[in-house]
């Protein structure tokens, strides 16, 4: 029970989105800590068709890519590789903040 373990850090969670792979126990956990979970299906396997909101994470992953640090598994502790995302997400935030203060 994945979730229960991390019953306080998910006590904020009111929505979570999951492929159809999550079907079932996952669902009924997530119900049982008050946890709506939106399940997107598989469309067609021959064509490809963008899902709801899937492209922010692949996106945001892609943008973790383009950082030494991040492009591989250099860490040996996660609390640096959690570090390391932080600090990525706090300069490309950076730079669209300094982005917009630019423009007149």
């Amino acid at each position: 029970m994945a979730l229960a373990r991390n019953q306080a850090t998910l006590s904020e969670c009111e929505e979570a989105m999951g492929h159809s792979t999550y079907k079932g126990e996952f669902v009924e956990q997530a119900k049982a800590l008050g946890i709506e979970v939106e399940i997107t299906t598989n469309l067609s396997q021959s064509s490809f068709q963008v899902l709801p909101w899937r492209w922010v994470v692949e996106r945001t992953l892609a943008w973790f890519g383009n950082y030494r640090r991040l492009s591989k598994d250099y860490e040996y502790w996660v609390t640096t590789s959690d570090a390391m995302l932080y600090a990525a997400m706090v300069h490309l935030m950076l730079r669209r903040i300094s982005a917009m203060s630019d423009d007149p």
